[in-house]
Formats: C-alpha cells, sequence, structure tokens
C-alpha cells in the first residue's frame, strides 16, 4: 500500500456496543453500504495475520477481521501501522514511498468499511451470531411430544411415544417420520398409528385440546422465546427454523405470526425429504442462512436432536417445558448477558 495511491478496500469489521455512530441500519442486513469512513488514528497490524485493532477519533471501535485490496495480492506486504487522524489531506498524498517497517511506522489513511449482509457483524462477547430454532415446543409452547403423550395417562409416555413417533434418536421408516419426510399423508399415517394403539390396547382418554380451526393441536407461541427471536433479529443475527413438521400442519401454525418476515430460513422436512436427527438437515439449515457450525446455537425440545446438533459442531441447547433456562443460555451464547 503506497501513500498517495488511492485504494479501494472491502473491510469485515466487528463494531464494540459503544461504536461511534453504530452501523448502517441499525447493523441490520446491510448490502455494500458503507458504514464507517473516517481517518484511522492509531493501529497495529499485520496483514499476514490479519490482525488489527482500530482507534477511530478516541474510541476503540472497529476490529478488522479481513482486508482485501481489489485487484492487488496483499503477499509480500509488510506489517502495516498508521496514525495521525488529525493530519491533512494534502500531506496524506504527499509521499508515494511503500510504507514498510514496524508498526511504529506511521502514515494516515481513510479506510471504507463495508458489511456484507450480516457476516461482518462480529461483535465481541459473542460466541454464536446464528441461531436456529426447532417450532413444536420451542417457539411453539406446545406441539411437542408431550402433547401427544398426555392424552394417554393411563399408559407410559414412553411407550405411547414409541407407538405414535418412533424412535427418536433415529430417522427410521415408522410412520410418524415418512409423514414428517413428505412420503405419505397425514391421514395415512393416523391409521397405520390407530391400528398399533389399538393392537397394545391404548386408549386415548383426554380428548385433544378444542380448537377453533378444527386442527390437532391449540397451537399457541411462546411468548418467551419469540420475545428472544425479535431479540436476537434486532441484534443483527441470523435466525431460522429447523422443524420435523408435518405438511397437513402448516396451516395451523402459519398464522400465529409472520415466519417468513421474522425469519431468515425455515426449512420443514415436509418440504426437503429430510428430518432431525440427520445430520444433512442441519448443514442445510446452515448453508441456507451462511452459517459456520462453531457459531451456531439450535434450541430443540428433544435431546436427540440436541445430541445431533453437537454432533455436527453447533451449540445445542436443551429446551424444557420450562424455556427460562434455555433462553438464559441461548443470550449468553449471543452475547446478549
Amino acid at each position: 500500500m503506497q501513500r498517495g495511491t488511492a485504494h479501494d478496500l472491502d473491510v469485515e469489521v466487528t463494531l464494540a456496543d459503544d461504536a461511534a455512530g453504530g452501523l448502517a441500519d441499525g447493523g441490520e442486513r446491510l448490502h455494500e453500504k458503507v458504514v464507517e469512513v473516517g481517518a484511522v488514528r492509531e493501529t497495529r497490524a499485520e496483514l499476514c495475520g490479519l490482525g488489527l485493532q482500530c482507534l477511530v477519533g478516541e474510541r476503540p471501535v472497529l476490529g478488522l477481521e479481513r482486508i482485501d485490496v481489489r485487484n492487488e495480492a496483499l503477499e509480500g506486504l509488510d506489517p502495516l501501522a498508521v496514525t495521525g487522524a488529525e493530519d491533512s489531506v494534502e500531506e496524506r498524498h504527499a509521499v508515494s514511498e511503500p510504507t514498510r517497517g514496524a508498526p511504529s511506522a506511521a502514515f494516515a489513511a481513510f479506510a471504507v468499511c463495508t458489511a456484507r449482509g450480516k457476516t461482518g457483524l462480529m461483535a465481541s462477547g459473542r460466541t454464536v451470531d446464528t441461531v436456529i430454532f426447532d417450532l413444536g415446543g420451542v417457539i411453539m409452547a406446545n406441539g411437542g411430544p408431550r402433547d401427544f403423550t398426555r392424552r394417554y395417562p393411563d399408559h407410559d409416555p414412553k411407550t405411547v411415544a414409541e407407538i405414535v413417533m418412533g424412535p427418536h434418536h433415529l430417522d427410521t421408516d415408522h410412520q410418524w417420520h415418512r409423514v414428517e419426510r413428505g412420503e405419505i399423508t397425514l391421514a395415512e399415517c393416523r391409521a397405520i398409528t390407530k391400528k398399533m394403539l389399538d393392537d397394545a390396547g391404548i386408549v386415548a382418554t383426554v380428548p385433544p385440546a378444542a380448537s377453533p380451526n378444527g386442527a390437532a393441536f391449540n397451537f399457541s407461541l411462546s411468548t418467551p422465546m419469540v420475545n428472544l427471536v425479535h431479540e436476537l433479529r434486532d441484534g443483527g443475527f441470523r435466525i431460522g427454523i429447523l422443524t420435523n413438521n408435518v405438511r397437513e400442519f402448516r396451516e395451523w401454525w402459519w398464522p400465529l405470526m409472520d415466519f417468513e418476515a421474522v425469519f431468515d430460513t425455515i426449512v420443514d422436512s415436509h418440504e426437503v425429504a429430510m428430518r432431525k436427527p440427520n445430520p444433512e438437515i442441519y448443514r442445510l439449515t446452515m448453508d441456507r442462512l451462511g452459517a459456520e457450525p462453531a457459531r451456531t446455537a439450535f434450541l430443540d425440545d428433544l435431546q436427540a436432536n440436541v445430541d445431533a446438533a453437537n454432533a455436527v459442531g453447533m451449540h445445542g441447547i436443551l429446551v424444557e417445558e420450562d424455556q427460562s433456562s434455555a433462553i438464559a443460555r441461548a443470550r449468553r451464547l449471543a452475547g446478549l448477558g
């Protein structure tokens, strides 16, 4: 890099919470927008290590994750340091010698920082920048396996769950797994399940909850979990849904919130012919979000699905009936306190 030469830089940045001016549009979903233009006062950098900390004005607000000099390779460049925000523009362009040497070598520079989507928003204190939610039993206050088994209080809930929903830790040809993969209809699934329950002498003694639209569940949102979703979205996190679900259930839960506007992606098992705990459905969801496993939290109400998330490198969080501990852990991973 030379003084006196204009360079077009693409810079990925980390902004501290107290960054002067912040990001344009509140830091959400920026597309090639200039978010900071200013004289860099102090830096210490080694371009080969891409470790750069800057002071803009008097406060540390930028941490540069990567610098790309458009149309020029970085190989062979020596450590770079820049100082002197008070220097004039004319002085900055007065010398054409390349700046080389130790970090104490000084020259003034202007940095134009752009954020591409959310990938540049790596605030300090965050372990994750992507959070993926299950639907039933997580975003919904109901709709999990326990809501099936509660209709059979006279029988072992594990036996009922095994007949109705199959083994949670496997992806098999059980009728519930097949309907969740979109291979059979809900009516076909129910016919098979009814015969299996009848053969086992298992009878439901608690009727399903009354629903104005005739749904199998009177689906309801979990207010604390929905609050977390909006807090993450407002904080610039990538958020998605990964649900094992049934085509016929969509009309029952879809009207409850504006899912398409709130979430960056929704992966529904019956639409992709895969279901949890198949590791490929986790990878598909992360691919759609542009997420890395180590920077992604996943919340689910089934331990088997949490274990599968951990196995692919995500931060799996088990959501119990009292969701408060799961929400607290997700907030800690997100650096929200």
